[in-house]
């Protein structure tokens, strides 16, 4: 998939976050929390693809990206080839260090942004598992790459079928999101006059 279906798909999720746990949207720290969440989703739905690197997220953090091929070229000198592209970082590593650091973080916000970056990441996965490739979602212990479709019906990159899905994304975001825009719309205008 390309950025912006993942990005998408980051927003998406990072709305269905906020609108499942809505915080406060009548304070500050409630609007930043839900700004910030939707966000941090989005970052973490770019993030597994900073091991490709002319993918959105390492042209535009491209020390993060150079710091990534410096240990994909150490793993290769140990004949690793689990830094490659989707390889580590679309398993369910990173997703289950996130779940394990919110219950270890005790300030609830913080708390609330890791969770983000969790939903935002699994998006990437959930999206990739559509493409042809698949995604080695249990890798080192399972190696096989897993597909949620048939190869047959799996959404390409750049294919009219992946626009559909941006097109689905899309109109998700709005549906899900229109409570909680005029919220943060009404809120936001409120502290500014």
């Amino acid at each position: 998939m390309k950025g912006i279906t993942h990005s998408l798909g980051g927003v998406m999720s990072g709305v269905a976050l906020v609108a499942c746990s809505t915080p406060d949207l009548t304070t500050i720290e409630g609007i930043g929390t839900a700004v910030g969440a939707i966000g941090i989703a989005t970052l973490g739905s770019l993030l597994p693809d900073i091991d490709h690197q002319h993918s959105t997220i390492s042209k535009k953090f491209r020390l993060l990206s150079f710091l990534y091929r410096i240990v994909s070229v150490l793993g290769k000198a140990f004949r690793l080839d689990v830094f490659e592209h989707r390889g580590v970082m679309h398993t369910l590593l990173v997703p289950i260090i996130l779940l394990i650091s919110s219950f270890v973080v005790k300030d609830a916000t913080i708390r609330y942004l890791l969770i983000a970056g969790l939903v935002g990441y699994l998006s990437h996965i959930i999206l990739d598992g559509f493409n042809p490739m698949g995604v080695p979602l249990f890798s080192p212990f399972y190696n096989l790459k897993i597909r949620f479709l048939p190869k047959k019906i799996c959404v390409r990159t750049g294919s009219a079928s992946e626009l559909l899905v941006g097109s689905v994304l899309l109109l998700g975001i709005f549906l899900v999101g229109k409570p909680i825009i005029q919220m943060l719309y009404t809120n936001i205008s409120y502290y500014l006059t």
